[in-house]
């Protein structure tokens, strides 16, 4: 399980699976360290270089209380660039448990990065986040959670783990029906929420909860960049779309790229932005029949004039 050389005062040397006998984990440290002062653990480079051994390591020296060793593991797992990038790494619950040992225990508690892609952490593994992280008093920056296979289920974890360690860019790409709870969007609503870049593309998200995203976005909130590329809208969310632009002051870009939305719901959205002076980049479909893309660019050059003199322009892209 660990690449650890263990060394005990008569010579013997024990197999680590040996060692891990008893269940307890603070019983199997114990065993290691009450032995005298010639006993010694340590650690190899090729542990260092392996994060997840490194986390198991550092949860069972937390329970051991062996300070010096876990200090040492902290660096090695990404305390000098505030960055803990475990992409494309499969993660299983007691991996997940051994993750948040490290980040509630860890000394330093603002990280710039959380990057859990395609770790197939999925339901569970949020609430086990969710559980170990919303009370810890943290700081990460961006938090990555896309392709883990998350549902709605998730959506109250992921809004709580977004709120309570103060994100500010989220990614929850590729996560099915994860958009569809309203009780995701608590993360917008929030005042103490600040969240300013939300990436949900490729999420299967309907009309309907784009009505509920954008009902939050109308509200107010912090949110500056929205990604929700690759979905199922179509004009039945128009109006809740446009209301939202209308009221939002935050927003300076939004993309809906390959969105099944009609070319007359395409022209509301940009004529609605005559009534907002912050959405500066808007991202539209490519497949409008000519008339109609002319006359979607018309309306952008109408809304551009208005704003001339805000001076706040809005590129619209059509691709």
């Amino acid at each position: 399980m660990f690449d650890i050389y263990v060394a005990m005062t008569n010579g013997q040397r024990p197999s680590f699976k040996q060692f891990l006998q008893p269940t307890s984990l603070l019983e199997k440290f114990t065993r290691l360290f009450s032995g005298g002062p010639d006993d010694f653990i340590q650690i190899s480079n090729n542990l260092l270089q392996d994060k997840i051994k490194c986390l198991r390591m550092y949860s069972c020296l937390q329970e051991a209380v062996d300070g010096i060793t876990y200090k040492s593991i902290e660096y090695a797992v990404g305390l000098n660039d505030k960055i803990i990038n475990l992409e494309e790494t499969r993660l299983s619950p007691s991996d997940l448990e051994c993750l948040t040992t490290f980040l509630t225990c860890s000394s330093h508690k603002e990280w710039n990065e959380l990057d859990l892609s395609l770790c197939y952490i999925q339901d569970h593994g949020v609430q086990i986040l969710q559980r170990g992280l919303t009370r810890s008093n943290i700081t990460i920056t961006e938090m990555w959670l896309g392709y883990n296979d998350l549902t709605a289920v998730s959506s109250s974890a992921i809004s709580d783990l977004t709120i309570n360690c103060r994100v500010k860019r989220l990614d929850i790409d590729s996560n099915h029906t994860v958009g569809e709870d309203d009780r995701l969007y608590p993360m917008l609503r929030d005042p103490s929420s600040m969240l300013e870049e939300l990436r949900m593309s490729y999420t299967d998200l309907s009309s309907s909860g784009a009505i509920k995203l954008f009902s939050a976005i109308g509200e107010g909130n912090k949110l500056r960049r929205l990604d929700i590329s690759f979905n199922n809208i179509t004009d039945e969310a128009c109006d809740a779309i446009t209301m939202a632009i209308k009221k939002n002051t935050s927003l300076v870009k939004l993309n809906m790229w390959r969105n099944p939305i009609s070319g007359e719901c395409a022209q509301l959205i940009v004529q609605c932005l005559q009534h907002n002076n912050t959405l500066q980049e808007l991202n539209l479909n490519d497949d409008y029949p000519q008339d109609v893309d002319q006359k979607i660019r018309s309306l952008a050059k109408e809304v551009n004039d208005k704003r001339k003199g805000h001076g706040c322009q809005v590129e619209l892209t059509v691709i």
